[in-house]
């Protein structure tokens, strides 16, 4: 899709990763890869401050032009990681409120029985080294939905979801 988009002549994009609250990290990475020129995606720090490449772009990227991310109280883990890296490569703004920031980077351990466990071993870094673990991604543009917007997105429309409305206006006056 994007190779078509490019071709199109495409380079602003508007994603919306409110209410995403992860995934699956290989397919964060792979999105990344897509949009982002070569170099380090995704690394982890362990607890004692040694950090490693988990994924890396082969630099085939769409390289966006210009981008903004949509995140809100419900946007965690590779939710977060997909806007703070967007921001860090210094591809787009973040638009929106407080992301969860839940940053841990999880691994499973099969055990002898056939079960599994699931332990957080470190904390997810972007490419560039950023946490937003504890913290939330950080904000270029802090855009609150009411109240009940935030219980209930489904009254979210064209005309009153103001989060959209900020990232159209961040993208027609971008250079």
């Amino acid at each position: 899709a994007f190779e078509g988009m490019r071709q199109e002549g495409i380079s602003r994009f508007v994603f919306d990763v409110r209410e995403n609250s992860g995934g699956s990290l290989e397919v964060a990475a792979s999105v990344l890869d897509k949009l982002l020129p070569d170099g380090a995606l995704v690394s982890y720090r362990d607890k004692d401050g040694n950090e490693e490449v988990l994924y890396e772009s082969n630099g085939a990227g769409t390289e966006v032009s210009s981008a903004v991310v949509l995140v809100g109280s419900g946007t965690a883990a590779e939710g977060e990681l997909f806007a703070a890296a967007i921001s860090d490569a210094g591809y787009g703004k973040i638009v929106g409120s407080t992301t969860a920031g839940d940053g841990g980077y999880r691994r499973f351990y099969r055990l002898n029985d056939g079960s599994a466990i699931q332990l957080n071993v470190g904390t997810l870094l972007t490419g560039s080294g950023t946490s937003f673990d504890g913290t939330g991604v950080k904000l270029d543009f802090t855009v609150e939905l009411a109240s009940e917007q935030k219980r209930d997105m489904t009254t979210l429309t064209d005309d009153n979801d103001t989060q959209p409305n900020k990232a159209l206006e961040i993208l027609v006056t971008a250079q």
